[in-house]
């Protein structure tokens, strides 16, 4: 009940929909309006989470037109060749923005678990998770 939270995004849509979901939940979310790739938060946390575009430009033939439709393309593709690009700039801001034994918790591409892991190997701890499929799905890192 403590906890400070707050939501980072580059889409206004996006922070619209956390104002809204914060009011009906009746919790306090401070929203800020970032460029990550771009720009840099200006707290330091306990805790990062982030779901980050990480399917490949390449890729959007691949993927289904339901999955397609229900999310914005800002929110499902890399806006650069590097599909890594933002779980590269989430580490580096790890360094600096993370409270010491502070925990990232990163939604990742299947494809690129070992490479996406390797990004965070100067971290105390890093995992990659599984999911029920048996898919890498996850990293976990701790400061």
């Amino acid at each position: 009940p403590d906890a400070e939270v707050h939501a980072l995004d580059v889409s206004e849509e996006a922070l619209e929909i956390a104002k809204q979901n914060a009011a009906l939940h009746e919790v306090d979310i401070q929203i800020h309006k970032k460029d990550i790739l771009n720009e840099s938060p200006e707290d330091v946390y306990d805790i990062i989470i982030s779901n980050p575009p990480y399917i490949g430009i390449e890729e959007n033939i691949n993927i289904e037109d339901s999955v397609k439709s229900f999310e914005p393309n800002l929110a499902l593709f890399s806006p650069t060749e590097d599909v890594l690009i933002f779980y590269k700039r989430i580490a580096e801001l790890g360094k600096s923005h993370l409270k010491e034994k502070g925990l990232i918790f990163l939604e990742i591409n299947q494809k690129y678990g070992p490479e996406t892991l390797e990004l965070y190997r100067e971290f105390k701890v890093s995992k990659l998770i599984k999911d029920l499929s048996d898919n890498d799905r996850m990293i976990y890192v701790k400061k």
